[in-house]
């Protein structure tokens, strides 16, 4: 297996739980701590440091430090680009699977007949 298609998978993996890409999406516009992520997203900032952790490993997150806070922010803005690219096909496979499933009971229904 090509080095290049595991990098990509590392990076699926990290990105694969929905908590992370909420994290990923509240930090598109803005950097914020443990604490604010916890807030916005209604968690424990255990959990999100849980969560946390694998997104800094793959550097998909970095870090700053100003005194006692650890401030987060994306690496990379392509990243939010390259999820929604994901969510979109995931849109239009589930339109494609609708209208197969359409024509399906269609032809079903006129073998009936």
């Amino acid at each position: 297996m090509s080095i290049r298609f595991a990098a990509q998978a590392e990076f699926h993996r990290a990105i694969a739980r929905a908590k992370r890409l909420h994290m990923l999406a509240i930090l598109k516009d803005r950097e914020a701590t443990v604490s604010e992520l916890a807030d916005t997203m209604g968690v424990t900032p255990v959990n999100v440091s849980q969560e946390l952790a694998p997104l800094r490993v793959a550097g998909i997150v970095r870090t700053r430090r100003q005194g006692k806070m650890v401030y987060y922010r994306l690496a990379a803005p392509k990243i939010l680009a390259a999820c929604g690219l994901i969510a979109e096909a995931m849109g239009e496979i589930a339109a494609a699977r609708a209208t197969a499933a359409s024509h399906n009971r269609f032809d079903r229904a006129f073998r009936e007949i």
